[in-house]
């Protein structure tokens, strides 16, 4: 079993897997990626109704688990409702909701990596970036985003501006929309669901992938996910999903995915198993590493900056 460590509130270094097929790089143009991190542990009280609003867990839960949380036992979702306010003596018990939906998602596609512009500031493009994007069931279309539209950006806001007016200008009948993380572009579908699909190709290699940071790549959505309330024995597993979240596609051809965390991510202490969930235009999917084969411990700051920042 591989393991890793990290401080908490720490958002370095990025989780980065390469990926192989028959000794070659697996390309992930067709490929949703997601990213998971759970705190596995077990039931200490069985659920003997499918009408029970608690869960009970170890003790040692109380510091991890938190408000939001969905917790996985058996074949049923649940989602704490509350957290503790007092650690608790004998064992941990949640509120939840029971036979928890998780609802439908959208395609979406993000840039490889951040905005690095070659003009006055890092929003003002080098030279016009043209790639093609399809929408759903519509035809692939040509967006030129063209230098002259971005000479007084010195935002990122007016650059996404600048990409979703030319995406806008040719996706009329299926439409999408721009936004950015952290100056890292992202487009997603309009819809939700397994009608929902996005794809990327022919950037430009010179402004929309070394400027914009666009590859060719492909996303669907996926359909609300409803799990029935049911009975479960004392002792199962339960699988506590800290992260589920899209990974970012670092290099399609490169078989290499990445999840950069974002705040918040790795602010409980405590022994979690981290993988990667591949997804393909079939429905088949694997995750990587096997479940179980990869931990991470996150671990308080030995100079307190964990406490100075808040835990």
């Amino acid at each position: 079993m591989a393991s890793g460590q990290m401080f908490a509130n720490s958002t370095a270094p990025t989780v980065r897997m390469n990926i192989t097929q028959g000794g070659s790089a697996l390309t992930l143009t067709d490929y949703k990626v997601k990213f998971l991190m759970t705190y596995n542990t077990t039931l200490s009280t069985a659920m003997t109704t499918d009408t029970v609003a608690t869960i009970a867990l170890p003790v040692a839960s109380w510091s991890v688990v938190e408000s939001g949380d969905t917790i996985c036992v058996d074949d049923e979702r649940m989602q704490v409702t509350a957290a503790l306010t007092a650690i608790p003596t004998t064992t941990a018990e949640y509120p939840v909701t029971r036979g928890y939906t998780i609802p439908a998602v959208a395609a979406t596609v993000y840039a490889s990596t951040i905005v690095a512009g070659s003009g006055t500031n890092i929003y003002v493009l080098g030279g016009q970036a043209t790639f093609s994007l399809a929408v759903d069931d519509v035809a692939a279309q040509s967006v030129v985003v063209t230098e002259t539209t971005t000479a007084t950006n010195y935002l990122i806001a007016h650059l996404v501006t600048d990409v979703q007016t030319a995406v806008d200008s040719v996706c009329t009948v299926s439409t999408a929309t721009v936004s950015n993380v952290g100056n890292r572009l992202y487009i997603y579908s309009d819809t939700t669901g397994t009608a929902s699909h996005l794809a990327i190709s022919s950037p430009d290699d010179t402004i929309s992938t070394d400027e914009l940071g666009l590859i060719a790549v492909s996303d669907y959505g996926e359909s609300s996910v409803a799990t029935t309330a049911r009975h479960h024995a004392a002792s199962v597993n339960a699988y506590v999903i800290k992260i589920e979240k899209d990974a970012r596609i670092q290099s399609a051809s490169g078989g290499v995915a990445e999840y950069e965390w974002a705040t918040g991510d790795t602010d409980k202490v405590g022994t979690f198993h981290v993988y990667f969930e591949f997804l393909d235009t079939n429905g088949k999917h694997f995750q990587l590493p096997l479940s179980g084969d990869y931990t991470l411990e996150i671990l308080k700051d030995p100079n307190c900056r964990n406490i100075l920042e808040g835990e």
